[in-house]
């Protein structure tokens, strides 16, 4: 250890900072026990590793809070950055639904499944029942607005299904699984 690295200070939990090699040989592991690194992923059987639940207000200025949570929890597994954007953006235009639907929702559900090769995002509200499908666009070309944000929603998860139920509100399931 070089003079300069010696005299840094230590932080609150009492070990030295570290940069480089010293700081990758220290992260911490991940629920799966080896190493939490990107581009290292390999694929095991996916692990049920916990379950997270938000609920927010439904109101636009708390999709960001959506988008972090996911993001948070999404860095947590072996997911590219590429990968983390996806779900960032889905949960956006999930959330973003609900709230352009005026279904008379007061907030928005979220319950993520987190397993070791896969994430499973439900996104729930108890307004009015709806189903929103991807419409077919014409020739080809652009679906048209109101389908657009399921459309969006089914190009970056790997698996989308909706439901509407009286008792139990609409909710929208998302599956995003690792290296897809």
């Amino acid at each position: 250890m070089s003079e300069l690295e010696a005299s840094l200070p230590t932080s609150p939990l009492g070990t030295e900072h570290r940069r480089g090699s010293e700081l990758e040989a220290s992260l911490p592991t991940s629920p799966l026990g080896t190493e939490h690194r990107r581009g290292n992923a390999t694929q095991v059987a996916n692990a049920h590793l916990g379950t997270v639940e938000l609920r927010i207000p439904s109101k636009p200025e708390w999709v960001a809070v959506a988008r972090l949570t996911i993001a948070a929890i999404a860095n947590r597994l072996p997911f590219s950055v590429e990968e983390i954007e996806d779900l960032k953006l889905a949960i956006a235009e999930a959330c973003t639904n609900v709230i352009q639907s005026e279904s008379g929702a007061d907030s928005i559900e979220i319950v993520v499944e987190t397993g070791s090769a896969e994430l499973k995002i439900h996104v729930r509200d108890h307004g009015a029942i709806r189903i929103r499908q991807a419409v077919a666009a014409p020739l080809g070309g652009v679906p048209v607005e109101g389908g657009l944000g399921v459309f969006l929603i089914q190009a970056l998860m790997d698996s989308v299904e909706q439901s509407a139920n009286p008792e139990s509100g609409n909710q929208l399931v998302m599956t995003k699984r690792v290296g897809s």
